[in-house]
C-alpha cells in the first residue's frame, strides 16, 4: 500500500506539472479552482459510511450482499442530492461554462459509490485488488492525460477526462465484486 501511495503521488506530480505547463496560468487555476470546489462537496457522498461497511462485512458475513448494495445504493442517492444541489447553487456564483465543468466534476463523483467494493475487499484482507486496479487506472488515465497535454487539449478535456477516470475505476470495481463473488 506505501509503495502504490509513492508510486500515485509521483505520476500525478509529474502529470499535475505537465498540464500545469500545458495550459496557462489562468486555465490552470480555472481547472485547479473547479477541482477544489467539487472537493468540497464530494465527501459529502461518502455520508461516514466507510468503517461502518467495514465493520458490518465483518460482523455479518452471511449479509454481505446486503450490506455491499445497501452501501451502494445510499451512496448514489447521496450523490444525486450532492450533484443537484450544487448545481442549483453554483449556477447563481458562477459563470455558464465554469458551471458546466463543475457540474461534470460533481456527477462524475457518484461513480465513487463503487468505493464500497474497496471496502468489502479490505475486510476480506484481500487489499491486492483493489492496488492492481487503482495503479491500472491510475497509468492508463496518466498516459490519457499525457497524450491530452501532447494534443493541445484545452480544460473541457481535462475535466472530461477526470470524469472519464471516476467512470473507468466504478466499472472496474464493479466488474472485479462480479468477478470474486
Amino acid at each position: 500500500l506505501l509503495c502504490e501511495k509513492l508510486l500515485f503521488l509521483s505520476l500525478s506530480f509529474l502529470v499535475t506539472l505537465a498540464i500545469a505547463k500545458h495550459l496557462s496560468p489562468e486555465f490552470f487555476g480555472q481547472l485547479s479552482f473547479l477541482i477544489a470546489l467539487a472537493a468540497l462537496v464530494v465527501p459529502l457522498n461518502s455520508l461516514g459510511l466507510n468503517s461502518i461497511v467495514t465493520k458490518e462485512i465483518l460482523a455479518r458475513p452471511n449479509d454481505v450482499e446486503c450490506i455491499v448494495g445497501s452501501a451502494l445504493m445510499m451512496r448514489l442517492i447521496a450523490g444525486v442530492v450532492v450533484i443537484t444541489i450544487t448545481s442549483l447553487t453554483s449556477f447563481f456564483f458562477l459563470p455558464f461554462n465554469e458551471w458546466v465543468l463543475l457540474n461534470v466534476l460533481v456527477a462524475a463523483s457518484i461513480f465513487d459509490a463503487a468505493i464500497v467494493v474497496d471496502l468489502w475487499l479490505q475486510a476480506y484482507l484481500a487489499n491486492r485488488y483493489g492496488v492492481i486496479l487503482r495503479l491500472f487506472v491510475i497509468g492508463l488515465f496518466s498516459i490519457i492525460k499525457l497524450i491530452a497535454v501532447r494534443l493541445d487539449a484545452e480544460i473541457a478535456v481535462f475535466v472530461c477526462i477526470l470524469g472519464g477516470e471516476a467512470l473507468f475505476s466504478a466499472v472496474l470495481y464493479l466488474a472485479l465484486y462480479q468477478h470474486l463473488t
